[in-house]
């Protein structure tokens, strides 16, 4: 965990996916209406899975203190 929290845009990547395809999701739900996200979620530009994984590593670098400076 130290060695990707230290990778430097390890953090900054995995922030800017998340926020990206947050982005997409309001766009599409604005545009399409939230029923459309619903029915497929992948029409964010990625699928749940991967904002997931994304957010439990990120959540999983933060929890060890040696990297908290680094997020």
């Amino acid at each position: 965990a130290r060695e990707v929290a230290l990778h430097t845009p390890a953090v900054a990547q995995l922030v800017a996916f998340i926020e990206r395809a947050e982005q997409t999701a309001l766009g599409v739900a604005n545009q399409h209406g939230v029923a459309a996200l619903r029915d497929n979620p992948d029409a964010m530009g990625t699928s749940l899975d991967m904002l997931r994984r994304a957010a439990a590593t990120l959540r999983r670098l933060a929890e060890r203190a040696e990297n908290r400076p680094l997020i």
